[in-house]
């Protein structure tokens, strides 16, 4: 190809922006905004830009095979092309940069930058934990947070419904009896490549970037296991909003009315294709607007919400309170095994109790510490035993039943 430039120019391989800008006879700021959309190639050494003369060649001949085609601008920041007024919301912010934003990302109004001038997630972060500390926001949850979070949610759902050995049948009232929960398990995540494809990195500090996954844990009871139809499933969901976690590294926003609509929209047509009552959790890492909790409650508006297909509830995984309609009697029995504590939890609970109460009683019997602690009787004799083994005493009374002693 011969070169475009002539005279003594045409010795330079490369050339400024403003250079090329100038021999195109366009603005400065039309020719960078080209640049950063990545139609024009050009390498950047520190703060400056160099455009080869062959690439801006080939894009002046590219050019002349669409101009007779409808083209549209794209966004500075997610690149969506921006096909008409309405979808502009506005300007990158940056002095020197006249970028489109579309307006799903000019909603952002703490960051209305475009991909070149956007603020790092270090500053975002830094900034956030400010406002917080000002009481401007009342939630912050970095990436890391929130998935420990997750990951410790799903796996106490994980191990209480396994400690389940028999099951109420919430569709026919049928008594069912587990033998192993595996064979009816599956967990999935949100299907995100651009998700996956940061889970794991090493970011800018150095340090592996932790995102949430919307983790799913699914025990699905069919009536006819091989059509996969009938029956129920109990099923653990959390939401996140993976987008804030990957561009900003942490969420200041509980979860929308809109935002679990639209869960109960998805589960709700899953349910209907398998025929099947769904028994569901949605938990979400940053918590529930006032407006999404009032779908389930019904506080504020007649009753709440009601469906031949799912049976819904909501836990804020911020302060771990349970959200519940009073009325849906088909989640009842479940709501423990969404919320309840571990085994293991309870009885060291109870034993702490006990111990606390022998400092200035000689004596408790189980049927004591059953009503006093509200725990079931084979868990309070599980902590009895242990206390035992640490040097309190156990008998058999007649008249009181298994009762523990002070030591001596």
């Amino acid at each position: 190809m011969v070169s475009r430039f002539g005279g003594n120019d045409s010795l330079k391989p490369f050339l400024s922006i403003r250079e090329a800008s100038q021999y195109l006879g366009v603005e400065y700021k039309t020719l960078y905004r080209i640049v950063l959309s990545g139609k024009l190639p050009a390498s950047r050494i520190g703060a400056l830009y160099r455009i080869k003369r062959e690439d801006l060649d080939r894009y002046l001949d590219e050019q002349k095979l669409v101009t007779a085609k409808e083209s549209f601008p794209s966004c500075g920041r997610c690149r969506r092309l921006i096909r008409n007024p309405e979808m502009t919301g506005g300007r990158c912010q940056h002095t020197e940069c006249e970028a489109l934003l579309c307006r799903a990302c000019w909603a952002d109004e703490q960051d209305r930058y475009c991909l070149e001038h956007k603020k790092s997630a270090e500053a975002k972060l830094t900034e956030a934990r400010q406002r917080a500390a000002k009481g401007e926001v009342s939630l912050l949850v970095t990436a890391a947070e929130a998935r420990e979070k997750e990951m410790n949610f799903i796996g106490r759902f994980d191990q209480r419904i396994r400690q389940l050995k028999e099951i109420i049948n919430p569709v026919d009232g049928r008594r069912l009896h587990i033998k192993s929960w595996e064979s009816f398990h599956e967990e999935r995540s949100e299907e995100d490549s651009a998700t996956f494809s940061h889970t794991g990195n090493v970011g800018a500090t150095g340090h592996p970037t932790v995102l949430p996954r919307n983790l799913k844990s699914i025990y699905s009871i069919f009536s006819d296991r091989k059509a996969r139809q009938g029956g129920f499933v109990v099923e653990a969901v959390v939401f996140s909003h993976i987008r804030a976690y990957m561009e900003d590294g942490f969420d200041t926003n509980p979860a929308s009315h809109a935002e679990l609509v639209w869960l109960l929209e998805q589960t709700s047509s899953d349910a209907k294709n398998h025929g099947a009552l769904f028994i569901v959790c949605f938990a979400s890492l940053t918590g529930w607007a006032i407006e999404a909790r009032e779908v389930i409650t019904g506080e504020g508006t007649a009753r709440g919400f009601s469906s031949i297909y799912i049976s819904p509830c909501l836990i804020d995984l911020t302060d771990n309170s349970l959200v519940t309609n009073s009325s849906d009697n088909r989640l009842k029995p479940f709501t423990n095994v969404f919320q309840g504590d571990l085994d293991e939890e309870v009885i060291t609970r109870v034993m702490d109790f006990v111990e606390g109460q022998l400092l200035s009683r000689d004596s408790q019997t189980l049927k004591e510490v059953v009503d006093a602690t509200r725990t079931d009787t084979k868990r309070v004799k599980e902590a009895f035993i242990r206390l035992k083994q640490k040097g309190y005493t156990l008998s058999q009374l007649n008249d009181l039943g298994l009762t523990i002693l002070r030591h001596g």
